[in-house]
């Protein structure tokens, strides 16, 4: 695995606010980028049956960006009586 060196440029601000609107997601993404983790997963995971839609690579990464904002957290909330 390399470091991808052309990865787009991202900044990291602070605020006031308890809630942020993305949590990380947007460094998340970056990171996972900037790693080559989409290409590892597309060249080394085969899971689907048909090529319709997200690929193995999109559907782990969005399930990814997800649990760091909290999906997780709120799936078990809502679940519990």
């Amino acid at each position: 695995m390399s470091i991808n060196p052309v990865a787009r440029a991202f900044s990291v601000s602070t605020t006031d606010r308890n809630l942020t609107a993305h949590a990380g997601a947007v460094l998340i993404r970056a990171a996972a980028h900037a790693v080559g983790l989409g290409s590892a997963i597309t060249a080394h995971l085969r899971l689907k049956k048909r090529a319709r839609g997200l690929t193995e690579a999109e559907s782990i990464l969005s399930m990814a960006e997800a649990v760091a904002l909290g999906a997780w957290r709120a799936a078990a909330q809502a679940s519990t009586p």
